[in-house]
């Protein structure tokens, strides 16, 4: 059985817990140790679960826990830049993404089941579009994609022009349209989840999120987005 649950996302912190049969993987661990064991809770886990985790980049809302992990559990492979191939027939794929500082996706695919993670980006690079199509062998496939603003907020907010330019750059975050327009273009009957990720509280609203990826991918496939604040549910797949 696959268990997988995004335990928030956002500006101030993102991580992204599955597990494969028994196998815990963290992806990203951008809360505080404490806030992280906290939402670990809520879905009835404990950081002991975890074996492995892998870093997209090294901005603080995505490593902050790292070393109170280390502390605590000296025993977790924490993967960054140097991720392995292969992990107990879990197969791992990064691709070099879009952003400001380097940073990784992942694919992890595990018998027929895929999950895409697609974390802080200004556009889809070519390595992650052939990550996103490559469906061979797979029957269920989660993609978890940034879906950062909406360009009229950001466009009318409050922000500095300078720090506009940046979030609207190729090497800043994807809005909504443009994540949309993705997923359509992806868009099979394999795929069974979206997890819009890393939405700002400042520059967009989960409505807006949901309408346009509902717009993409039609009501046959399970649209659920992300939040700073709290949990997902945990989604099964067997």
């Amino acid at each position: 059985m696959i268990k997988l649950c995004n335990l928030g996302s956002g500006s101030s912190g993102n991580a992204t817990y599955i597990e494969l049969d028994g196998y815990g993987i963290l992806l990203d661990a951008g809360f505080s140790f404490k806030e992280l064991k906290k939402r670990f809770g809520f879905i009835d886990k404990n950081i002991k679960d975890v074996q492995d985790i892998f870093i997209s980049h090294n901005h603080i809302d995505h490593i902050q826990a790292l070393k109170q992990i280390q502390k605590h559990k000296p025993t977790c492979n924490i993967y960054q830049n140097n991720f392995p191939k292969e992990i107990r027939d879990i197969q791992i794929t990064p691709f070099l993404l879009s952003h400001d500082s380097p940073c990784y996706g992942f694919d992890l695919t595990y018998k027929d089941f895929k999950l895409t993670y697609i974390p802080d980006t200004g556009c889809i690079s070519e390595d992650a579009a052939k990550a996103l199509f490559n469906l061979k062998g797979i029957e269920n496939h989660v993609i978890i994609i940034e879906c950062n603003y909406d360009l009229k907020m950001l466009t009318e907010g409050r922000y500095e022009s300078g720090l506009k330019e940046r979030i609207f750059s190729n090497e800043g975050h994807m809005d909504n349209i443009e994540s949309a327009r993705i997923l359509k273009e992806v868009w099979n009957d394999k795929l069974r989840l979206v997890l819009p990720f890393h939405l700002s509280t400042e520059n967009n609203n989960p409505d807006l999120v949901e309408y346009e990826i509902r717009k993409a991918v039609g009501h046959g496939v399970d649209v659920v987005c992300t939040n700073q604040g709290i949990p997902t549910k945990v989604f099964y797949f067997i």
